[in-house]
């Protein structure tokens, strides 16, 4: 790779709340001016991920997240339940909508796939168009709490439960190095990370 510049790959796994944690290292790669040119997240990765490759910076995200008032959060999970005693999650689509603005995955500044799950079949379903806050909204579909996004014939669930750190497809979509950020630590193998591949933060 000599004389070309690196192009580097930002796995965010998934992890619930712990999730939180993506900031902290998309702040630590701004502050060493690495720049991130391609995005993959599961679950809150894709959450952390996506606003990050709406608005392209840390920052932005951290004032989301301060602005945030239990009356939002109330509002949130007081959505109806569907079928199975799920949570909709219309409220939360909408809520998502307010700061992504209808914008598609094709708009983003960075390049960026979201990580479903398939709840038919168990596969992996990497969402790279269409509604940016929808994909987000199936990547965190959390079973038995969230209802499943049907997207494509497809009913889609966290993607957490088939691949918690998208590190492969940070490589397939072009990235020479991947830093993927595991919340599990070493309860999930990374297949990435076991063919010497990756770059583990």
């Amino acid at each position: 790779m000599s004389g070309k510049k690196v192009k580097i790959g930002l796995a965010l796994g998934s992890g619930g709340w712990r999730g939180l944690a993506h900031i902290g290292v998309l702040k630590s790669l701004e502050k060493n001016n690495i720049p991130v040119d391609y995005i993959t997240g599961s679950s809150i990765g894709a959450l952390v991920g996506g606003l990050y490759a709406y608005y392209g910076e840390v920052s932005k995200i951290e004032e989301i997240i301060a602005g945030i008032k239990y009356q939002d959060l109330f509002r949130v999970l007081s959505d109806p339940m569907a079928d199975l005693g799920l949570l909709k999650g219309n409220k939360f689509l909408q809520f998502l909508e307010v700061f992504l603005k209808g914008v598609k995955i094709e708009q983003l500044k960075i390049p960026f796939k979201a990580v479903a799950t398939d709840i038919l079949t168990g596969e992996t379903v990497y969402l790279g168009k269409g509604n940016l806050a929808t994909a987000i909204r199936a990547s965190i579909s959390i079973p038995l709490v969230l209802a499943p996004v049907t997207i494509d014939g497809k009913k889609l669930v966290d993607g957490g439960n088939s691949t918690p750190v998208p590190a492969k497809m940070a490589y397939q979509m072009g990235a020479d190095l991947v830093i993927g950020v595991n919340l599990y630590g070493n309860i999930f193998p990374l297949t990435a990370a076991i063919e010497g591949k990756m770059k583990l933060t």
